[in-house]
C-alpha cells in the first residue's frame, strides 16, 4: 500500500475545538473571507470559485429560506 499523501490532502495543524458547522463557517468567513474554499473547473477550460464570505452568505440564505417554508429542527 502506498503511504503517500495526494497533494490536495494535508492533515490538520489544529485542534477543532467542537464548534457547529455554522459556527465554523462564520469564524472562516470573519478570519479569511476571500480564501477560495470550492473551485469549479469547466471542460472548456474555464473557472468559478467561491470564497468563505459568499459560501457563507448562501447559506445563511438558503437556512432562512428553509425556516420561512416551515422547516424546523429535527424533520426530515
Amino acid at each position: 500500500m502506498d503511504n503517500t499523501m495526494s497533494y490536495v490532502s494535508s492533515p490538520a495543524q489544529f485542534q477543532y475545538h467542537y464548534q457547529t458547522v455554522p459556527e465554523r463557517m462564520a469564524l472562516q468567513a470573519e478570519l479569511c473571507p476571500e480564501r477560495e474554499v470550492y473551485t469549479f473547473l469547466h471542460p472548456d477550460g474555464g473557472r468559478d470559485s467561491v470564497t468563505a464570505s459568499k459560501l457563507y452568505e448562501l447559506s445563511t440564505s438558503m437556512a432562512k429560506g428553509l425556516v420561512n417554508f416551515g422547516i424546523k429542527k429535527g424533520m426530515r
